[in-house]
């Protein structure tokens, strides 16, 4: 007890109680703040993670329309300033609206996400494909002409038919593209444009590919 009270008076006199206390405290202080800033990065991180989330189409993994209209936005914008070529692409699996059953629906996904496999395993890095509807697929080819944009239309529409017949699913793809060499006025008038000639390749034969182009000539 003599020893304790000893230390205890030495403590006392010399202040070092005081620094405890204060050195105790701007522990606590350091710990709260490492504390917040993990909460917070954590925070953030869920954040990008659920705004990257919510450009993702959960069946198929692609991108969603989100996604690709904001892309076109600024590849439209792109285009327009440095004078380059555009290319867009509709994709659609035709006859999938026959699917009602609960068995046929869960064979319209498997065929979906078959065809978002091929479609995107045939792509180039910087192109942008998404889902945009129940049975339409997209793609954007920005800095691509007509005859690069050609021979990777013709490609994925070879694949796709050929992935459908040997499933032998009652489906058919079908391609639609444009390529702008005068670049459009807006995201509104590709979106216009691109959707002006979907309709056109519903009238073309199993593989074949309705590719249109505006402006020119150019070099593709």
């Amino acid at each position: 007890r003599d020893r304790t009270w000893v230390a205890a008076r030495v403590l006392t006199d010399t202040g070092d109680a005081d620094l405890l206390l204060l050195a105790w405290d701007g522990f606590v202080r350091a710990v709260y703040l490492v504390v917040v800033a993990v909460l917070v990065a954590d925070l953030q991180i869920a954040l990008q993670r659920g705004r990257a989330l919510s450009r993702v189409d959960a069946l198929t993994g692609a991108s969603n329309a989100t996604a690709f209209w904001e892309r076109g936005r600024l590849e439209v914008a792109r285009s327009r300033r440095h004078g380059q070529p555009l290319t867009i692409a509709y994709m659609e699996v035709e006859g999938l609206d026959a699917f009602t059953s609960s068995k046929e629906k869960d064979q319209a996904d498997e065929i979906l996400r078959t065809i978002a496999e091929t479609i995107g395993g045939n792509v180039r890095q910087s192109d942008l494909f998404a889902r945009m509807g129940p049975d339409v697929f997209a793609l954007l080819l920005p800095l691509t002409g007509r005859v690069a944009a050609a021979a990777v239309l013709l490609r994925l529409s070879e694949h796709m038919v050929e992935v459908v017949r040997k499933e032998k699913w009652p489906v058919e793809p079908r391609v639609g593209a444009v390529t702008f060499y005068d670049s459009p006025d807006s995201v509104e008038e590709l979106k216009r444009v691109a959707d002006d000639v979907m309709r056109a390749a519903k009238r073309r034969g199993e593989g074949e590919v309705e590719h249109q182009v505006v402006g020119g000539p150019m070099p593709a």
